[in-house]
């Protein structure tokens, strides 16, 4: 990737990602990935391993002062879309 030029040189980055396992009343595995993608449109969220497991990626800041600021792009917003209750 380094030597086709597909890494970004000269800015430096700093991303996070939040995994969530999908349960029921039960705290049994709940296959309902697809769902909840298809209701919260939200291109942030993505499936991870299998229908019972999400991920939510945050944008990716730029590495430099003020870029910790807490819910900067709305990452409890991507947890709210895939959390309906």
């Amino acid at each position: 990737m380094i030597q086709t030029g597909l890494l970004e040189s000269g800015v430096k980055r700093i991303g996070a990602e939040q995994e969530m396992f999908l349960i029921d009343n039960n705290f049994r595995p709940a296959p309902l990935s697809l769902e909840i993608l298809n209701q919260a449109q939200d291109p942030r969220l993505t499936t991870e391993i299998a229908r019972f497991n999400l991920e939510a990626n945050l944008t990716p800041l730029s590495l430099s002062g003020g870029c910790t600021l807490p819910d900067r792009d709305g990452g409890s917003l991507a947890w709210r879309k895939s959390n309906p209750d």
